[in-house]
């Protein structure tokens, strides 16, 4: 039978907040990875979240009325994670300010980026400061929330930013209601599908933000034949890529879409649809975009995740395996 900070660390992983070692029940601050994410638990409730993205989640154990949950731990988490908000939204609101001065400063990119180049894409209406390419990510109210910097050989983030649900997009959201709409990881890969394509794709930036940023537009994108056009992490031990395109699929009745590399030298590793133009040109990514896979939207109140199927509500365990 599990112990509850084995539950409490499921809970945890199936947030994408992942905790080796064994959990401390002490009503206690905890971090760990660089003291960006936390945790504090006891025995019958705990609260954890990620100080960078301002994520932030609540535990308890099903309300069966034989165990008394601390309300002083409540509490403490509860503060805790005000303090957390308060926090975060400073270090945003600076990091707006000073995306908006570097956007002024910034140029339209040329198709001779290196960076572009090395990836055989387009510039579209991406911004340049000379060689860094500068990816603006915008809020769904078309507010500028953080600037993501790439050179060939470097990606980072506007320090103090907000990633979380929000996004950077090719072609004309407005101009897409009711047609085909593909959401994408990186800035190569959705200039890419964009450009197989033709219709408008959204880069998300990462696989952790392909949920938050189908949350963010899912009443813009009210309509429209969405495609999440997923990385295929089949190299590795978990296949991130298709694993959050999936739940976001299941979250909203979108279909997906993934690459196929099963025909190449293993040895190359490609994961996305720019690394298949880069092997094997548009054209094969014009036709594996059509292999499309349709996912079920699951019933309200439940979410897939990691292990199995969850009623969002009372977080209960619903399937697995």
């Amino acid at each position: 039978m599990q112990s509850n900070s084995e539950k409490f660390s499921q809970y945890m992983a199936s947030k994408g907040i992942y905790h080796e070692g064994l959990i401390i029940s002490d009503n206690k601050f905890h971090r760990w990875n660089k003291a960006k994410l936390w945790y504090i638990f006891n025995e019958t409730y705990g609260a954890f979240g990620n100080w960078s993205t301002g994520e932030k989640y609540s535990w308890s154990i099903n309300d069966s009325g034989d165990v008394k949950v601390s309300k002083k731990l409540q509490e403490k988490a509860i503060s805790a994670t005000s303090e957390t908000e308060n926090k975060i939204s400073k270090q945003n609101d600076a990091a707006r300010v000073m995306a908006k001065r570097i956007l002024d400063k910034a140029v339209a990119a040329t198709d001779d980026n290196p960076y572009l180049q090395s990836k055989q894409v387009g510039s579209h209406n991406l911004l340049q400061i000379n060689d860094t390419l500068v990816v603006p990510a915008y809020s769904v109210n078309g507010e500028v929330t953080t600037i993501q910097f790439i050179t060939t050989d470097q990606k980072r983030f506007l320090k103090g930013g907000k990633k979380r649900g929000s996004f950077f997009v090719f072609g004309n959201l407005e101009q897409a209601k009711g047609k085909k709409v593909y959401i994408a990881e990186g800035v190569a890969t959705a200039a890419t599908v964009y450009e197989a394509s033709g219709d408008t794709t959204v880069c998300a930036f990462d696989a952790g933000n392909i949920v938050a940023v189908c949350d963010a537009l899912f009443y813009k994108l009210s309509g429209c034949d969405v495609v999440i056009a997923a990385d295929n992490d089949q190299w590795k031990d978990t296949n991130t890529g298709i694993e959050q395109a999936e739940i976001a699929a299941a979250k909203y009745g979108y279909s997906i879409t993934y690459p196929d590399f099963t025909w190449l030298d293993e040895a190359t590793k490609p994961t996305d649809f720019n690394d298949l133009q880069q092997l094997s040109g548009l054209d094969k990514v014009k036709e594996q975009l059509q292999n499309i896979k349709t996912i079920t939207k699951l019933p309200e109140g439940f979410e897939l995740r990691k292990d199995g199927i969850y009623h969002s509500d009372r977080l209960e365990f619903m399937l697995s395996n």
